[in-house]
């Protein structure tokens, strides 16, 4: 049904500029690359760790039924699903930074209450639906942004080093917080979270901040 609308997209004549291949070492010279990269490993991070370490904090932190753990971490990604969708719906009002900083309010509000007192989170799946539902926009949103703060021409040979941050930060930091729950504590999973999530707005202000002073700088 949408075939036409690509080809149309598609068309030559649209004035931007040719993708060209750049190497990863030029790439990562650009102003703001790192920090985009240094975020987009946050997230994946924080994603897959409330995934996979959830349902242990739940039940080793906080008390709460294996069951209703398992079934509230089925929420955390029903939410993620069913945000991915709103957040689409949300791009027809607004653009891909307000959502970015929606996502990031909405994870903050669910990180602090997971480290409410015990028995707390089974009343209620709001803190794993809140962070959901803020994870939600984040990993589409910094795809879609990434012609715009680097350039059309540029967006291609970093989106595959976008995607390796990505992979990373999911296969690499889950164990690292297994380590630390096990040696620490299970409730130390909030504070594992906030800091990622402190890391990764930080990274993103501060990538636009840079790829805006670079496109000013180029005109």
């Amino acid at each position: 049904m949408t075939l036409g609308l690509w080809r149309a997209s598609s068309g030559e004549g649209s004035g931007g500029k040719a993708p060209r291949s750049i190497p990863r070492s030029q790439l990562l010279r650009r102003p703001g690359v790192v920090q985009v990269l240094v975020a987009f490993f946050c997230y994946s991070a924080i994603e897959a760790s409330c995934g996979l370490w959830g349902a242990s904090f739940m039940v080793a932190g906080r008390g709460i039924a294996a069951g209703q753990a398992a079934l509230l971490i089925s929420l955390f990604y029903l939410g993620i699903t069913a945000g991915r969708l709103v957040s689409g719906l949300l791009t027809l009002r607004l653009d891909g930074r307000a959502l970015l900083r929606l996502g990031y309010a909405l994870i903050g509000s669910g990180s602090p209450r997971h480290g409410a007192r015990p028995g707390s989170v089974p009343r209620s799946g709001r803190p794993s639906s809140s962070s959901a539902l803020g994870c939600a926009p984040i990993y589409p949103q910094i795809i879609q942004l990434t012609p715009t703060r680097f350039g059309e021409d540029v967006a291609p040979s970093l989106m595959g080093v976008q995607m390796a941050c990505a992979y990373l930060g999911s296969t690499f930091f889950p164990p690292i917080a297994g380590l630390i729950i096990q040696n620490v504590s299970a409730g130390f999973l909030p504070c594992l979270v906030a800091a990622l999530l402190a890391a990764m707005a930080f990274s993103m202000e501060r990538c636009d901040r840079l790829a805006s002073m670079s496109r000013s700088a180029d005109r």
